[in-house]
């Protein structure tokens, strides 16, 4: 039976240059490396992996998306969970992410 990899970490809240561009988040680079490694086999299209994610008392399901240039990964935080939270750029985030394990 597949167990869950579960994770915290607190990063800044960031806008992708351009219109409609999306709010991230930057997940540290050596988690980064850790999920790469440890996840390889569930990483699909543009380095994608299915997350569950909790800030404050917002939960939802995403997915991360693997920058190369930067060797880190991004998740992006729905406008609904931003609206809920106040969150504006720059704000420091506590986040907890699950992901299943193979």
């Amino acid at each position: 039976m597949a167990q869950s990899f579960a994770v915290r970490f607190d990063a800044n809240l960031w806008l992708v240059p351009g219109k409609g561009g999306w709010h991230m988040l930057n997940l540290p680079l050596q988690l980064s490396a850790e999920l790469k490694d440890k996840f390889s086999q569930q990483i699909a299209g543009w380095g994608r992996i299915r997350v569950k994610v909790q800030i404050a008392d917002q939960h939802w399901q995403t997915s991360l998306f693997r920058d190369d240039s930067a060797s880190v990964f991004m998740l992006p935080v729905k406008a609904r969970v931003r609206r809920n939270l106040k969150l504006e750029v720059g704000a420091l985030c506590q986040v907890q992410l699950t992901l299943p394990e193979r």
